[in-house]
């Protein structure tokens, strides 16, 4: 199983380096990373040593329609783009806007995915929702996170939605081992073969 942890954010090189030992480790073979850090020599030379490759990611975070277009053109075509919606109405418009290869719920918002979103998917023929699992790095002091978490995943999952689970982590500490994403998950009863599949799915950019 090629397991895939589409985000991770380290601070600098050195942790990414650190980072990506453990990554290793724990089975993963694709990473998505921002472009400073996929471009190191030293990320790519250790990454092709342990046969893992890297995609380039973007994260933007938007309010409005004009946020977005500024943003946009500061981006790379070959990064593969998540977009974090201030509000349901910019919910719907990154569901179709161009370049937007995924679309990122927070857990601390009030968003909710539902069939209006898919069908916006299936019209662009594209799309993807993200979850980020260091959130729940909280969630001794904001328990409802996994309350939130669990109904994003359902929803995606009852829609049939493209989703996808990263560890968004900054450090090594904050890394899961896909055992543990999907015991999470099969705890709270979802199937073992589709909590898989939030691992093991990833996208290429739109351009």
């Amino acid at each position: 199983m090629n397991y895939v942890d589409f985000m991770i954010d380290p601070r600098d090189e050195n942790e990414a380096l650190k980072m990506i030992e453990i990554i290793h480790r724990f089975g993963y073979r694709i990473i998505g990373t921002k472009p400073t850090i996929a471009n190191s020599e030293k990320i790519i030379n250790v990454s092709k040593r342990y046969n893992i490759s890297i995609v380039k990611r973007a994260v933007l975070k938007i309010n409005t329609k004009e946020d977005f277009s500024k943003k946009i053109k500061t981006i790379d075509n070959n990064c593969v783009i998540s977009a974090i919606p201030g509000n349901t109405s910019i919910l719907r418009y990154l569901g179709h806007a161009k370049r937007v290869d995924l679309v990122r719920i927070p857990l601390n918002s009030n968003l909710k995915i539902d069939r209006h979103q898919k069908n916006i998917f299936k019209t662009a023929k594209k799309g993807g929702i993200e979850i980020c699992l260091n959130e729940l790095i909280e969630l001794d002091t904001r328990p409802f996170l996994l309350r939130r978490f669990k109904n994003l995943v359902e929803s995606s999952l009852k829609l049939d939605l493209k989703l996808l689970i990263a560890s968004c982590a900054k450090n090594r500490y904050e890394l899961w081992h896909p055992r543990q994403i999907i015991s999470l998950l099969e705890t709270m009863g979802f199937n073992k073969k589709l909590a898989t599949k939030t691992i093991a799915t990833y996208i290429i950019p739109q351009t």
